[in-house]
């Protein structure tokens, strides 16, 4: 029995207006073959439901990319963005990053930062049958390696780098004021480093205005 409910209700004659006399209500049948049948849909609803979450979370068929992003010194640097086709994440306050749902095959794995540039910032690989872990990315940052300054007074700066960046120079006169930006000219056109890193930087003769100087080499801004 599937417990029907019925309800008895006495109709009422003209002279009452229509007034209900009596609304008792009982049930007939097993309420207990209800009440389970009841559950029984509940907990296949909830399996289903449970289901459906573990295939969309897990992507059956599908593996995964993960990694650390670290700065020049090893510290951890977040919100990075990791990219394979149209698949991305960002690394979490600890540098780690997890890239879920990628099917087999050969892919390519980018990866962007607004403050910081990698020597690798682009690797191919190939995902066969599992996860891929230990897809580790490390920032690099620009070094002066000499300094000179010609008979027009002019200040050459050579240094190392990411490769193929567009950088900038920045000078201070004095440490304890801000450090700014100057116009510079290069020997790549524009203000690039080299495919193997390298880079100089000529400064005009009229920028050099104290006989101290600070000079600091980043990303172009």
């Amino acid at each position: 029995s599937l417990g029907l409910v019925v309800f008895g209700v006495s109709l009422p004659s003209r002279s009452h207006h229509n007034r209900i006399t009596s609304l008792p209500a009982r049930i007939s049948g097993s309420t207990s073959s209800s009440a389970s049948s009841i559950a029984n849909v509940t907990d296949v609803r909830s399996a289903l439901r449970a289901w459906m979450q573990n295939v969309i979370a897990t992507k059956p068929g599908t593996h995964s990319v993960s990694g650390s992003v670290v700065d020049e010194y090893g510290l951890p640097i977040a919100g990075a963005r990791v990219q394979s086709g149209t698949h991305w994440t960002f690394s979490d306050q600890n540098g780690q990053y997890l890239l879920p749902g990628l099917i087999d095959g050969n892919r390519t794995l980018k990866i962007s930062s607004p403050d910081h540039a990698f020597g690798n910032a682009s690797v191919a690989l190939s995902l066969s049958g599992s996860n891929l872990p230990n897809q580790n990315f490390s920032a690099v940052s620009f070094k002066i390696t000499k300094m000179t300054r010609n008979v027009s007074g002019q200040v050459i700066l050579d240094f190392v780098g990411p490769p193929n960046s567009t950088f900038e120079v920045r000078m201070s006169h004095d440490l304890s004021t801000a450090i700014f930006p100057i116009v510079v000219t290069a020997l790549n056109a524009p203000v690039i480093t080299s495919a193997s890193g390298i880079g100089q930087a000529v400064v005009a003769a009229a920028d050099i205005t104290a006989d101290t100087v600070f000079f600091q080499i980043g990303l172009a801004q």
